[in-house]
C-alpha cells in the first residue's frame, strides 16, 4: 500500500514507521533519496574508488534496511545506522575481494589500481579511508551531525528537526565533531586544520552517484526483503545480515580489560562483555516492593484520630502483628483535667484510652494543651479567646492577661507555673508507665504544637514587653522551668515526651528565637523525643534542630547521630498530605494523591518512627496506594543497619535565603545519595512543576523540578550515587537496584558498579519514547560499596546513546525483592 509522503515535513523515524506499518514504498523511496548519496560516497571512498563494488554495496545497505526496519531501536539515528551498516558491507566486500585477489594472484594489479586511485591532489590523497575510520570513532551525538550536515549536506535546521534538538545544539556539535576529527587524524599522522576537514567532507558530497542508483537501491531493497534473492547486492545483504548478528554475539562474549586510576587511588579493572547484572522486571510507574521477610518495626507506625485508626486497619491488616503500630490521639486540656485546686478528673482521658487500646496493636498518644489559646487559630474568636488554663488558677493568681487572652506566665511574680507543675506531676504519675503510651505531645506557649515558641504577632509581642515585663531573661527563666517540670513529671519515660521543634507560628525577635533554639538541645540531652512539624511545609524544617541541613552544593543531609533517632525515642513526622490547604508546597498542578506521596517521603527522609495522619481521606488514599502504603509501614522506624532499602528521590526546589538570596535544595534521600561529579557526572533538573506563591519560596522562583537528567551534549553521560556506609557495611548476597526513569527519546543506558576491585555492568535498557514513567529492576550480584568511582561514588548510571536519561527515583534493596507491581502517583 502506498501513501503520499511530504519529503520536507516528515522525519526519518516517521517515514520508517510508515514503511513498517503501511508497507509504504513511497516512504522507503524517500528515505533512499535522502541518504543514498552519503551511503554511496562512504562505500566508494572506503572501497578505493571501485564504482561497481560501491554501487553493489550501496544497494546491499538498503536491502538490509528494508529487512531490519521493524527492529530498529533508534529511528532518529537512521543516518548513523546507515553509515555503520555501510562499514559492515564494505568490510565484507573487502574481505571477499582479498580472498579473490589471493585466489587469482592479482595482488600486484590491485596494488597498481590503488596507486592510481590515489593520484588526486590534496592533503587527503591516500587518507580517505583514514577519514572515514575517524568518523566511525566519533561519539554518537557528533557522528550524527557530521554525517547529516557535512556528508549529506542537510541544513542545520533540518538536522535539528531530525534529531529532536535545537539548531544551536547542532551548530555546537558540528564544531566539536570537526575538531575531534582533526585530532583523530593528527594522531594518525595526517596534519590538517578544521577548515581542511570541512572542505574534504563538502567535497565528498560531490561524489557522483551513477544515474538511477537511488531507483535501483529502492527496487533492490524492496525486492530483496526475503533472503536468497539472486544478485550481487542481495548476496552481500544476506552475508552482512549474518555478519551483523554474529558481531552482536561476538561483542557480547568479548572480555577486554584495561586499568584506570580512580580518585581513591589504586586501580580498578573495567570489564566489557556479557553483562554482570540482569534486568528481572519492568513496571509502569514506581515499584515499592520489598523482600517478603521484611516486618514492621516494633514501636513504629501512625498517630491519628479514631477515624484514621479504623481506616489504617482496614487498609493495612498486616499491621496486626502484636506490636504497637497505631496510636490514637487522646486529647485533653489542663482546664478540663484540673477543674479545681488539687482535684483531677481523668475520666475523659480514660474513656478515650479504653476505646483506643481495645485493639491489641493500638496504643495512645496524649495531646495535652496547657497555655495554648484557641484565639490564635481562629480570627473570629480573638475577641473571645479560650485559653487552656483553668479558670480557678486565673481567679486565684490574677496574672496579667494580654489582648487575646494570653497569660503572662513569664512575669517574675506570676505563680501560674507552680500550679501547672503540680498538675504535670499528677498526670505523669497516672499515665507515664502505661505500656500502651507511645508519646506525649508537649504543647506550650501559646499555640498548640508550637511548644516553647511564642507564636504570636509582633503587635502582641510588643504588648507583652510593655505590659507584662517580657524580656529575653524572663522568657528564658520561664522556659527552662517549663522544661524541668515536664521532665520531672515523666522521669524514666522522658523519651516519650515529644517536643515540637521549631513550630510554624511566627516568633518575632531574635532574642526570643535564640532561647527557643538553645532549649531544643537541652531537651534532647535530657532524653526527650520530638516532632517534625508540617511535612507539607518541609523547607522550613531544614535546620540542625531537626537533624537536617543543606550542604554547600544544595543537597539535603541528615545527621543519623541526632539523639531522638539514634536512641529510638518518639520521633514523629506530621503528614499533612491530606489537607488541601497544605498542598501548595508540592506543586499546585498536582492532586491530593501526589501530596500524600511526597509528604510520606519527607517523613521517611526525616528518619521518623511515627507519623501523624489526618483523618480526612486517609482510607481512600491508603486504599488507592496499597504497595506504597505498605512500603511506608515497613520503613517507619528503620535505621541504616535495619532497613531493607536505601533510596533517593531526585528533585530540585528553591527557597528564600538571607537578604533576598536564593537557596537551591536538592533531593529527598534516605541512605542513598546522588551527587554531581566533575567532569562527566553533572546532572540537570528536569520535569518542572509550578507551585503556588508561598512565603518559603524564593522570589520569582515559584516552581520546582521533580526529576534530574544527564547532560550528554555537555559531556556528562553519567549519574553518580553513593551508599551510606552504615547501610552498605555488610552488603547482601543478592542486591536489587530499582530505577524509576522517563521513557523518553530513544537512547540506551546501563549501570556500572564495583565488586572485588573490578567494575561490572548491568544489562542495558533502551527507552522507547512512550513518555511514561517506568521502573526497571536489576539483580546486582556481588554489589559492593567501596567508593571506586570518581568523587568516592559507589555506582553510576551510564547513558550509551545520544539522548539524555531522566531519572526520578533510585532504590537499592538488600535481598531478593524482585520486581513488584507499579504503584504511586503519575508525576
Amino acid at each position: 500500500m502506498n501513501s503520499t509522503v511530504d519529503d520536507v515535513q516528515m522525519t526519518d523515524d516517521e517515514l520508517l514507521r510508515q514503511f513498517v506499518e503501511e508497507d509504504s514504498q513511497t516512504a522507503f523511496g524517500t528515505l533512499v533519496q535522502r541518504h543514498h548519496r552519503m551511503v554511496y560516497a562512504t562505500c566508494l571512498r572506503r572501497l578505493g574508488g571501485a564504482v561497481g563494488l560501491a554501487e553493489d554495496a550501496t544497494q546491499a545497505v538498503f536491502i538490509v534496511l528494508a529487512r531490519k526496519a521493524r527492529g530498529l531501536r533508534n529511528p532518529k539515528g537512521l543516518a548513523r545506522w546507515l553509515f555503520r551498516t555501510a562499514g559492515f558491507v564494505v568490510g565484507h566486500v573487502k574481505r571477499e575481494e582479498a580472498r579473490r585477489r589471493k585466489r587469482e594472484e592479482e595482488a600486484a594489479a590491485m596494488a597498481e589500481l590503488d596507486r592510481a586511485a590515489q593520484a588526486e591532489v590534496g592533503w587527503w590523497t591516500g587518507s580517505e579511508g583514514v577519514v572515514y575510520q575517524a568518523i566511525s570513532r566519533l561519539r554518537a551525538p557528533y557522528q550524527a551531525v557530521v554525517i547529516l550536515h557535512c556528508l549529506e549536506g542537510r541544513p542545520q535546521k533540518e538536522v535539528a528537526r531530525q534529531l529532536g534538538c535545537s539548531e544551536a545544539a547542532v551548530s555546537k556539535r558540528v564544531t566539536r565533531g570537526l575538531e575531534q576529527l582533526r585530532g583523530l587524524l593528527a594522531r594518525k599522522g595526517v596534519g590538517v586544520t578544521v577548515a581542511g576537514v570541512a572542505a574534504f567532507l563538502v567535497g565528498e558530497r560531490a561524489q557522483a552517484a551513477t544515474a538511477g542508483l537511488a531507483a535501483s537501491c529502492e527496487a533492490a531493497a524492496l525486492g530483496g526483503l526475503a533472503s536468497g534473492v539472486a544478485g550481487a547486492a542481495a548476496g552481500l545483504a544476506d552475508a552482512v545480515t549474518r555478519t551483523m548478528l554474529w558481531m552482536k554475539v561476538k561483542m557480547a562474549a568479548a572480555v577486554v580489560c584495561s586499568s584506570v586510576a580512580v580518585a581513591a587511588g589504586g586501580t580498578v579493572l573495567f570489564r566489557a562483555g556479557l553483562p554482570d547484572a540482569r534486568v528481572v522486571g519492568t513496571v509502569k510507574g514506581f515499584d515499592f516492593s520489598l523482600p517478603v521477610s521484611v516486618r514492621m518495626t516494633p514501636y513504629a507506625g501512625y498517630i491519628g484520630g479514631e477515624a484514621a485508626w479504623r481506616a489504617a486497619h482496614a487498609a493495612e491488616p498486616h499491621m496486626r502483628d502484636g506490636n504497637l503500630h497505631f496510636a490514637v490521639q487522646v486529647k485533653g486540656a489542663w482546664k478540663d483535667l484540673n477543674p479545681a485546686e488539687g482535684v483531677y478528673d481523668w475520666a475523659r482521658l480514660d474513656g478515650q484510652i479504653e476505646r483506643a487500646t481495645s485493639d491489641p496493636g493500638t496504643g495512645f498518644a496524649l495531646w495535652l494543651y496547657t497555655y495554648a489559646t484557641t484565639g490564635y487559630h481562629t480570627r473570629a474568636r480573638r475577641d473571645a479567646p479560650d485559653p487552656e488554663i483553668p479558670a480557678w488558677v486565673v481567679e486565684k493568681e490574677q496574672p496579667t492577661l494580654l489582648a487575646n487572652g494570653v497569660v503572662a506566665a513569664w512575669a517574675p511574680d506570676c505563680r501560674v507555673q507552680e500550679h501547672l507543675g503540680r498538675f504535670l506531676k499528677a498526670l505523669g504519675a497516672r499515665y507515664k508507665d502505661q505500656p500502651k503510651l507511645i508519646g506525649v505531645c508537649v504543647n506550650g506557649f501559646c499555640v498548640p504544637n508550637d511548644s516553647l515558641r511564642l507564636g504570636v504577632s509582633e503587635e502582641l509581642l510588643r504588648e507583652a514587653e510593655a505590659r507584662a515585663g517580657l524580656t529575653q531573661q524572663t522568657w528564658r527563666m520561664w522556659a527552662y522551668r517549663f522544661v524541668r517540670d515536664w521532665m520531672e513529671a515523666f522521669q524514666g519515660q522522658e523519651g516519650k515526651l515529644m517536643w515540637a521543634t521549631g513550630g510554624g507560628a511566627p516568633m518575632p525577635g531574635w532574642q526570643y528565637m535564640s532561647v527557643s533554639d538553645e532549649l531544643w538541645q537541652s531537651v534532647y540531652r535530657q532524653g526527650a523525643g520530638g516532632i517534625v512539624l508540617f511535612s507539607g511545609d518541609w523547607q522550613s524544617r531544614l535546620d540542625p534542630s531537626h537533624g537536617m541541613d543543606v550542604d554547600g552544593a544544595g543537597y539535603i543531609v541528615f545527621d543519623d547521630t541526632f539523639a531522638p533517632v539514634r536512641l529510638g525515642r518518639a520521633w514523629v513526622g506530621e503528614n499533612e498530605g491530606g489537607y488541601p490547604n497544605r498542598q501548595v508546597r508540592y506543586g499546585s498542578t498536582e492532586r491530593e494523591r501526589f501530596h500524600w506521596f511526597m509528604s510520606n517521603l519527607w517523613v521517611l527522609q526525616s528518619r521518623c518512627n511515627w507519623m501523624t495522619v489526618p483523618d480526612r481521606r486517609t482510607a481512600q488514599i491508603m486504599g488507592d496506594n496499597p504497595s506504597f502504603a505498605r512500603w511506608v509501614d515497613l520503613s517507619l522506624g528503620k535505621t541504616a543497619r535495619t532497613s531493607a532499602d536505601a533510596w533517593c528521590l531526585l528533585r530540585e526546589s528553591y527557597m528564600a535565603g538571607r537578604k533576598g538570596s536564593t537557596r537551591t535544595v536538592k533531593n529527598f534521600s534516605r541512605w542513598l545519595m546522588q551527587r554531581d561529579v566533575a567532569p562527566d557526572g553533572r546532572t540537570v533538573p528536569a520535569e518542572r512543576v509550578d507551585v503556588s506563591e508561598y512565603g518559603q519560596w524564593a522570589r520569582n522562583r515559584d516552581y520546582e523540578f521533580h526529576a534530574r537528567r544527564t547532560d550528554v551534549t555537555g559531556g556528562s553521560p553519567f549519574m553518580y550515587f553513593r551508599i551510606d556506609r552504615a547501610f552498605g557495611a555488610d552488603p547482601a548476597p543478592s542486591m536489587h537496584l530499582k530505577i524509576t526513569y522517563l521513557d523518553g527519546p530513544a537512547t540506551a543506558w546501563d549501570v556500572q558498579y564495583s565488586s572485588a576491585g573490578r567494575i561490572l555492568r548491568s544489562e542495558s535498557v533502551e527507552t522507547t519514547g512512550s513518555g511514561g514513567w517506568k521502573t526497571v529492576t536489576f539483580r546486582m550480584p556481588d554489589m559492593r560499596f567501596d567508593a571506586r568511582f570518581a568523587g568516592s561514588m559507589d555506582f553510576r548510571i551510564r547513558v550509551l546513546g545520544e539522548s539524555d536519561l531522566t531519572v526520578k527515583m533510585v532504590r537499592v534493596v538488600a535481598g531478593a525483592s524482585g520486581a513488584g507491581s507499579g504503584n504511586g502517583p503519575e508525576a
